[in-house]
């Protein structure tokens, strides 16, 4: 395994884990108070076996690509908005499936034990999977949702000390130690910044964030899907706001078959290209006059 691809094992982990609520479903308890509430509106009037039916459909559409109008379709009237964000899932309130836990623990496993060189059975895909099953089961007192890597730290340490006690703390100690230097020095990679001028002043990118608009014009140029945000809690900065939407926006259109959203994709292009070139432009200007 390649130390570029080591590197971005942090990130890559929590990306796949939060991941999974892409295509997960309600679990029953959510599933019942998304149908009282639509009952409570007069907005259904049958079983709740057949609106069970029904969400279950919606949610087999890619989070990305679900749109309060398929809901629509199946109800007396059309849902006010503040119904429709009753529909977000958290870690608390989804169905997740185990096989895209498994897969993850599989991937990581691999991962931690291919790059430390460790001969431990804390780093069994039995003990990852059961960790990250904790992690997306949470307790009431528990974070839900938006996971980052030290959320899963934590719980793998909580985990391991839970079915072993102190009997592997040396091997526990220095996996944790390892993992979390990683974290930290993609921290102090983002934290490097790069002035943009003088078409942008005040305007400032990291390193990460460079990198993730040549991907996105790359991505565009090349007619794939973009990547996703680098960091977990997602861009702040107003311009790469802008452009993490349009990416979404893109990746939506890009995606789908419908003949309406289809007919949108060259102005998204064209967005996406014009925003890319506003944040890059000056940067390669600079790198000409270094």
């Amino acid at each position: 395994m390649s130390r570029n691809l080591w590197t971005e094992f942090p990130q890559q982990l929590i990306d796949r884990i939060n991941g999974l609520l892409d295509q997960a479903h309600p679990n029953s308890h959510k599933a019942f108070q998304l149908y009282r509430s639509c009952k409570n509106e007069n907005l259904w009037s049958e079983s709740f076996e057949i609106f069970n039916s029904k969400i279950s459909d919606f949610f087999l559409i890619h989070r990305l690509e679900r749109r309060k109008s398929f809901i629509d379709q199946f109800l007396n009237r059309p849902m006010d908005s503040f119904i429709y964000e009753e529909f977000h899932l958290t870690f608390r309130t989804a169905t997740v499936a185990p096989l895209g836990i498994l897969a993850i623990a599989q991937w990581a496993a691999n991962q931690i034990s291919s790059h430390l060189k460790i001969n431990s059975e804390l780093i069994s895909e039995t003990i990852l999977n059961n960790t990250i099953h904790e992690l997306t089961h949470p307790r009431a007192d528990e974070k839900d949702s938006a996971f980052e890597f030290e959320d899963f730290c934590e719980k793998f340490k909580s985990h391991v000390q839970k079915l072993f006690g102190r009997k592997h703390d040396q091997d526990l100690n220095f996996i944790l130690k390892e993992l979390r230097w990683l974290s930290q020095q993609n921290s102090k990679e983002e934290n490097q910044i790069i002035e943009i001028k003088p078409m942008n002043p005040g305007l400032y990118l990291t390193q990460t964030e460079i990198n993730w608009v040549s991907e996105i014009e790359k991505s565009v140029l090349q007619n794939v899907i973009c990547p996703k945000f680098p960091l977990s809690r997602g861009p702040t900065k107003l311009k790469l706001i802008d452009l993490d939407r349009a990416a979404t926006l893109y990746n939506l259109v890009h995606q789908t078959t419908l003949p309406e959203l289809m007919k949108q994709q060259p102005q998204i292009n064209n967005t996406l290209l014009q925003i890319c070139e506003f944040l890059l432009k000056d940067k390669a200007s600079s790198s000409r006059n270094s």
